[in-house]
């Protein structure tokens, strides 16, 4: 294995994808367009920092990373959608509880 597999073994496994459709681009640029791609991350440009490896992917490779940005947010609303349901289901106990307990106050008096 590699050092650079070594270290993306390291990564965060969210992360690891990512980093291996993108890492020649970044071992490919010149040092001042390296600096310069750097300070964009650090600045908080991450979409342009993004965009500009991107547009150093092959055509197959966009493919690639299209389609893992697509499994990533199919996740993302997967889990979102999940989130919302407990929260309906949590809500919807709450008031139920709230309405009962009302209920044997009302009628109960």
């Amino acid at each position: 294995m590699s050092l650079i597999d070594d270290l993306i073994e390291k990564l965060p496994e969210s992360l690891r994808e990512m980093v291996r459709a993108h890492i020649t681009a970044v071992l490919m640029m010149e040092f001042e367009e390296s600096q310069q791609w750097l300070m964009q991350v650090l600045s908080s440009g991450w979409n342009n920092a993004y965009q500009a490896l991107n547009d150093k992917l092959s055509p197959a490779e966009r493919i690639v990373e299209q389609e893992r940005l697509n499994q990533m947010i199919a996740d993302y609303n997967k889990e979102n959608k999940c989130r919302a349901d407990m929260s309906r289901e949590f809500f919807l106990a709450l008031i139920t509880l709230g309405m009962q307990k009302l209920e044997g106050e009302i009628i109960g008096s």
